[in-house]
C-alpha cells in the first residue's frame, strides 16, 4: 500500500501530466475554456510543490550516516519510502526517550528533521548583495513603479544600509527543513511538562522583536506567509513584510526567489544581516508609517527561519494543530542544528491567521528541550483590542491562560505530543478573531 507521501506525490504529477496535455493543446492551435487555462497558470506552484515534497526526501537521504557492511544489500523498501537508516533512527530517537524522561519532543525529534540547501539560491555572495543595493532606486525594483509607501521605505533603508556595507562580511545561505512526518513517529515523542515559571531560559516580553546586540546567528522566527515574504513587494504591513523591509539581505534573497512551503517545512537563511528597525508605536501604524520612523539598527549576521501557520476559519481540526506544532518542532531541531546561541519567537499565525494565541505560547513551552540552555525569548504584542479589554490585559491573559492548559495538560497526565494534541482539538479552543481566545 501506497505511503501518504507517496500518494501526494502521484497526485502532483498527474496534476502535471494533465497540464502537459493543456499546454499540448494550446500550442497545437485548440481552443481551451477558462478553467483548463486556469490550471496552466498554476504549474509553477505545482512544480514547486513537487519538488519540495521529493527535496525533503532526499535530504532526509542525505544526512550523515554509517556506511552498509560489505556484502549486504541495500534494503528494497528505502526505495519506496525515506531510507531504512531513518526508521532504525527514529526507533532510536524514541528507545533513548523513552529512558530519558528528560528527553523532550523537540530534542529527540531531531533525528526526524532532515536538512538541505534550498535548490535555488542556496547562497547568495556578499558583493552581490552589495552591488544590488548600490544601485539607485532600490525599492523600485523589487516593487515595481508602482510601490508606494512600500519602495519608500525600501529606498530609506538601502540608504542606511549603503553607509555600512563593509562592515558586513558574510554569504547568505538558504536551506530547507522538512519534518519527516510519514510514520507519524514524531508524534509518539515525549513533551516537556515543566511550568513556564520554573523555565530560567524561556522568558516572555509583550514587545515586538528588537535586534540590537543579539548576538550572531540567533534565530529569529519570521511568522511567514506560505509564500515566504507575503505581500513584502506589495501592500503587506505585517510582522513578516515589516521584517523584510527592516534588511535589504533578506529582500534581496526573496526578490531572487520565493520559496512556497508545505505543512512540514520551514526555510532557514544564515547571515542576513538588519540595517533598520522601528519601534512598536511605528510598527503599529503599518501602511501609514512614517519615513522618519526608521532608525539606523545594523545588527549582528542572524539566522531568519521562515515557518507559516494554518489559517484558521472556523474550529481547530486535527491537521491544523499538526501543522502548528510541527512548525515550532522545527523552531526547536533547526536551532540545535545551526548551534543558535537564543531564538526570537512569538504569535505564529496569532494575527491575520487568527490561531489561538495561548495555544502557540503553550505549544513552544511543550517542545523546549528540557535540558536547553538556550534562551528563548517569546514575543506576544497585542497591537489592537477587539474587545472590552485593554491591550495589556490581553497580553498579560496570553500568559495566564498558556499557563492554565499547562496545568491541564499535567493534570491528564498526557506524555507524547500526539496526546497532548488529541486534548487540546477535545478543548475546542476558541479562535484569536474579536479576542474570544483571551476573553
Amino acid at each position: 500500500m501506497a505511503s501518504a507521501w507517496q500518494k501526494t506525490v502521484n497526485k502532483l504529477r498527474k496534476k502535471l501530466r494533465e497540464i502537459e496535455q493543456i499546454e499540448s493543446r494550446i500550442a497545437a492551435g485548440e481552443q481551451v475554456d477558462h478553467l483548463q487555462l486556469k490550471k496552466v497558470d498554476n504549474k509553477p506552484q505545482i512544480d514547486e510543490e513537487l519538488e519540495e515534497m521529493t527535496a525533503g526526501v532526499e535530504a532526509a537521504r542525505s544526512l550523515p550516516t554509517e556506511p552498509p557492511q560489505q556484502g549486504t544489500q541495500q534494503d528494497s523498501e528505502s526505495l519506496a519510502s525515506p531510507s531504512k537508516w531513518i526508521d532504525e533512527e527514529i526507533e532510536d530517537a524514541r528507545a533513548t526517550a523513552s529512558k530519558e524522561p528528560d528527553r523532550t519532543a523537540s530534542r529527540a525529534g531531531h533525528r526526524l528533521v532532515a536538512c538541505a540547501e534550498t535548490k535555488k539560491c542556496p547562497r547568495m555572495e556578499r558583493g552581490a548583495i552589495a552591488r544590488f543595493v548600490a544601485e539607485p532606486k532600490f525599492g523600485e525594483r523589487l516593487c515595481g513603479r508602482g510601490g508606494g509607501i512600500t519602495a519608500s521605505v525600501y529606498n530609506q533603508v538601502a540608504r542606511l544600509a549603503a553607509r555600512k556595507s563593509q562592515l558586513k562580511d558574510r554569504a547568505l545561505e538558504s536551506k530547507l527543513w522538512s519534518l519527516s512526518w510519514q510514520t507519524k513517529e514524531w508524534l509518539g515523542l515525549p513533551i516537556n511538562l515543566r511550568r513556564r515559571c520554573d523555565r530560567e531560559t524561556f522568558l516572555c516580553t509583550a514587545d515586538i522583536y528588537n535586534y540590537m546586540g543579539a548576538p550572531s546567528d540567533t534565530l529569529i522566527v519570521d511568522f511567514a506567509n506560505r509564500h515566504i515574504g507575503g505581500g513584502c513587494f506589495g501592500g503587506g504591513f505585517v510582522q513578516e513584510e515589516q521584517m523584510v523591509m527592516q534588511s535589504t539581505d533578506f529582500a534581496i534573497r526573496l526578490h531572487a526567489h520565493r520559496q512556497t512551503l508545505s505543512w512540514h517545512q520551514g526555510i532557514s537563511y544564515e547571515g542576513v544581516y538588519m540595517d533598520a528597525w522601528w519601534p512598536r508605536a511605528a510598527a503599529a501604524k503599518k501602511a501609514r508609517l512614517d519615513l522618519t520612523d526608521i532608525q539606523p539598527h545594523m545588527s549582528n549576521p542572524l539566522t531568519i527561519l521562515a515557518v507559516d501557520a494554518p489559517k484558521m476559519r472556523s474550529s481547530y481540526r486535527q491537521d491544523d494543530l499538526q501543522m502548528l506544532a510541527a512548525k515550532v518542532l522545527l523552531v526547536f531541531a533547526a536551532a540545535e542544528r545551526l548551534c543558535s546561541p537564543q531564538i526570537f519567537s512569538g504569535l505564529l499565525g496569532g494575527g491575520a491567521f487568527r490561531n489561538n494565541r495561548p495555544l502557540i505560547l503553550l505549544l513552544h513551552l511543550l517542545l523546549q528541550p528540557s535540558s536547553d540552555t538556550r534562551p528563548v525569548m517569546f514575543h506576544h504584542p497585542v497591537f489592537w483590542s477587539f474587545s472590552v479589554l485593554s491591550m495589556q490585559t490581553l497580553e498579560a491573559n496570553i500568559v495566564e491562560r498558556a499557563d492554565r492548559m499547562m496545568e491541564a495538560l499535567r493534570d491528564q497526565g498526557v506524555t507524547t505530543l500526539g496526546d497532548a494534541l488529541a486534548v487540546l482539538l477535545s478543548w475546542r479552543l476558541p479562535l484569536s478573531e474579536q479576542d474570544m481566545d483571551l476573553t
